[in-house]
């Protein structure tokens, strides 16, 4: 019976702690010897139900000898390829290995229970403080002309925290007041500076903004007398609420929502004594917004 089936036969008879299973050419130790390494390398018996499993095969490579050793424990198997001029050293190497496994085996399970107040999570970081922002707005406004013209504004900003002052230019669409033939054209050019705050709501923040408009009026009447282009100060006060989201990085939409409040009303009055349009007290301008903000 040769060295290799002695050695798997021997591996497998006795109850021990290590279950090995031995393959090597006649030159190389047997399993028992294997064993009797090992026990002396822990200083004592190896008897007890299984607990690390072996497998090696050893074999003649050139001038020396190689071993492949598979080692399975309760944290799992490895792998690996011991080399040695001598089948004695390799034997010397997988007792060392073994016997490793088996102080492992017998050191309990390490378990980390976290005592005391959960951690706090983490939080994305705080945008910058200060940054610029710039829109557009159109819509509809009613009550500060003739008639109900589009308005269209546009503007830019700096921005720290929620607040953020933002100037620009408002445009109006000229519309005609007329009695009996005889009227006006009337638009309004103006700029506006206005401050504004931004509250965190739902899906985006709801901004609150108070300004105030300068600018002209320009006044050409038409089937009178007098056909001399007017140009008259234009100033006005406005509130504003406007709901906003954000669309993708630093784009925002919003809805717009505006009272304006004149200062002085553009009453018009044509051939002396013609009244041809007084404003409301207050105008209403409704429209949505797009703008960039870089914070």
């Amino acid at each position: 019976m040769n060295a290799a089936l002695l050695g798997a036969l021997l591996a497998a008879a006795p109850a021990s702690e290590v279950a090995l299973r031995w393959e090597a050419v006649e030159a190389c130790p047997t399993a028992i010897e294997v064993r009797a390494r090992v026990e002396a390398l822990v200083g004592r018996p190896l008897e007890g139900p299984p607990r690390v499993r072996a497998e090696v095969v050893v074999k003649a490579r050139g001038a020396g000898y190689e071993a492949d050793l598979t080692l399975t424990t309760r944290t799992g198997t490895s792998a690996r390829r011991l080399e040695a001029e001598a089948c004695d050293a390799v034997v010397d190497a997988v007792a060392v290995i073994v016997a490793l496994a088996l102080d492992d085996a017998d050191a309990p399970i390490e378990r980390r229970v976290f005592v005391g107040p959960a951690p706090e999570p983490l939080e994305p970081p705080a945008p910058t403080p200060f940054g610029a922002t710039a829109g557009i707005e159109i819509g509809w406004e009613a009550s500060l002309l003739p008639s109900s013209a589009p308005s269209l504004r546009v503007r830019a900003g700096a921005a720290w925290w929620r607040l953020s002052l933002e100037g620009g230019l408002a445009l109006r669409r000229s519309s005609r007041a007329a009695v009996d033939g005889a009227g006006a054209d009337i638009g309004v050019t103006a700029g506006f500076a206005s401050l504004c705050y931004g509250h965190p709501w739902l899906v985006g923040d709801v901004v609150g903004c108070a300004g105030m408009e300068i600018g002209r009026a320009t006044v050409a009447p038409f089937g009178t007398t007098d056909d001399e282009i007017q140009r008259v100060l234009w100033a006005a006060v406005f509130g504003e609420l406007a709901p906003r989201i954000q669309l993708y990085g630093p784009l925002w939409a919003s809805l717009r929502l505006r009272l304006i409040r004149t200062v002085r009303r553009l009453t018009v009055v044509v051939d002396g004594d013609v009244e041809v349009f007084r404003p409301g007290p207050v105008g209403v301008f409704g429209g949505i917004g797009l703008e960039a903000r870089f914070l």
